[in-house]
């Protein structure tokens, strides 16, 4: 059972920049309340995921170059600092 909210994904970790349509749909996917969290129909219809759509992106790479660039506090929320989550 989850408890209490999760983090939030911010623009700004570690000198990374995430686009504000790519922070705004990992947060709403990572709403613990299910009755709060977009069903799949709204969330496929998001800006966000129907630019992206049209891009051909390596996500494998990616997200292991985001990977290894964050560090523990980074998966923690710890506050302070340029974390990743708040």
């Amino acid at each position: 059972m989850v408890r209490g909210d999760p983090p939030k994904l911010r623009q700004n970790i570690n000198g990374l920049t995430f686009s504000g349509g790519f922070v705004d749909f990992v947060n709403m996917m990572t709403i613990a309340d299910s009755e709060q969290r977009p069903k799949y129909d709204h969330l496929l219809s998001t800006a966000y995921l129907c630019e992206t759509a049209q891009r051909n992106v390596n996500v494998a790479s990616y997200f292991c170059a985001v990977l290894d660039r964050m560090t523990p506090s980074d998966f923690l929320g710890n506050s302070g600092g340029d974390d990743a989550f708040r």
